[in-house]
């Protein structure tokens, strides 16, 4: 996708030009390419989808005054659009990026901000295969379960290749705290086998406060196995 800027003689295009989309939305002017469907949606997109539908929802369930409240605290704690960085998530917006990590695993969102404030600490993360389990420890200089991250891991990789979130799918979610946990079973159901030791993985942490809505974003590892 990319962001137009218009000039003193073309002001807007709409429509579709050859295999090229114009369109405006809140954030902006955009050109994309429109997609050749090569092949049906995949589970894990359905389920991406069947949850915005039930987010969307939520925010036409819930009251006025949450409404509010949703606006206020994005007001006061301002993120940037994800695909127009000089724009700033409003209410609504805010409400769905964020539940939208809140409802991945534990599948219900979050109606209304609770007040607080959270600091977010560094992690350095591993994944361990020992005794035929595979584990992962976020290892956050600072535990903080008031703190929960959407883990996302690939199967095993070349040692050579880039990170990539093509190749990633979504595994559990977890308290920030440190400590080994087995998720064996949520990798054998994406993958059907784990990785070894030594194997490279590309692993994803997908950081939210828990009642306290923060949006912290992603952090990114390529990790080897230990």
């Amino acid at each position: 996708m990319a962001r137009i800027t218009y000039g003193a003689i073309a002001t807007e295009l709409r429509g579709s030009v050859g295999g090229s989309t114009f369109q405006k939305n809140k954030f902006g002017f955009t050109m994309k390419n429109k997609p050749n469907m090569a092949r049906l949606q995949s589970v894990d997109q359905n389920a991406q989808h069947r949850l915005l539908d039930y987010i969307v929802k939520g925010w036409q369930q819930i009251t006025d005054a949450q409404r509010a409240s949703w606006s206020a605290w994005a007001l006061a704690h301002p993120v940037q659009s994800k695909h127009n960085p000089s724009a700033i998530l409003d209410g609504y917006t805010y409400f769905l990026r964020y539940n939208l990590e809140h409802a991945l695993f534990v599948s219900t969102y979050l109606a209304e901000p609770n007040p607080g404030t959270l600091a977010l600490p560094s992690i350095n993360p591993y994944l361990v295969f020992f005794g035929g389990a595979l584990s992962v420890n976020p290892q956050p200089t600072v535990d903080t379960p008031a703190i929960f991250f959407n883990l996302f891991l690939s199967p095993p990789m070349a040692k050579t290749r880039s990170f990539s979130n093509s190749f990633t799918r979504g595994m559990t979610v977890l308290p920030l705290q440190a400590g080994n946990v087995d998720i064996s079973s949520f990798y054998l159901g994406k993958f059907g086998h784990l990785p070894a030791t030594g194997n490279t993985v590309f692993a994803e942490f997908q950081l939210w406060g828990g009642s306290i809505p923060y949006i912290f974003g992603s952090q990114k590892f390529v990790l080897t196995v230990l």
